[in-house]
């Protein structure tokens, strides 16, 4: 009997449980947040790195001659549909006529071209991605911003800047169960 006693004694528990996490679902469909993952603003466009330092005279300054003739022999088709990241690996004087001049090599195959390194371009980008948007579907709305590591910091940031110039009745990180408040409109 002890035996029997024991496996419904689990089961009860078994659906006890299962009761509590419907009722917790029921709970959050009733709560009317808005959900919104960052991760969906994410370009998927692949990123290329151009270092002006192989193409210094000596690793150290730029003879313009040499240089142009450099930049003919470079397969600027390789850069086709990537972001480019212009940049020089070493402390060298570039003048600003070169990055312009890369630009143009490059506009052909991309217009995405920046002098920043891969990280921060990415960010730029996902930033503008996200502003492309149009939120107004938010005025007055709760908004959790959905917790993912892969996301860095400054993507929340830019996405809260974003969100509160629509008015967000409140903004939240985290999941729709279990939000952390980072703002709340006072009435």
């Amino acid at each position: 009997m002890g035996y029997v006693a024991n496996h419904v004694c689990q089961y009860e528990i078994i659906v006890r449980f299962m009761n509590s996490i419907e009722n917790v679902a029921n709970k959050i469909q009733t709560l009317d947040i808005k959900s919104m993952n960052l991760m969906d603003y994410k370009p998927t466009v692949k990123f290329k790195d151009f270092d002006l330092a192989p193409y210094l005279y000596k690793g150290l300054i730029l003879k313009e001659k040499e240089f142009k003739e450099n930049m003919e022999r470079v397969d600027w088709s390789v850069y086709k549909g990537t972001a480019v990241s212009l940049f020089c690996a070493i402390d060298a004087i570039i003048p600003q006529w070169v990055y312009m001049y890369i630009a143009a090599k490059l506009s052909s195959f991309t217009d995405l071209i920046s002098c920043k390194h891969q990280r921060e371009y990415l960010m730029d980008l996902w930033i503008e991605e996200i502003k492309k948007n149009d939120f107004e579907y938010l005025r007055g709305q709760k908004v959790v911003l959905k917790a993912n590591p892969q996301i860095p910091e400054a993507i929340y940031i830019g996405a809260t800047n974003i969100l509160l110039t629509y008015r967000v009745k409140a903004l939240m990180y985290g999941e729709i169960g279990m939000p952390k408040v980072v703002f709340k409109q006072i009435d």
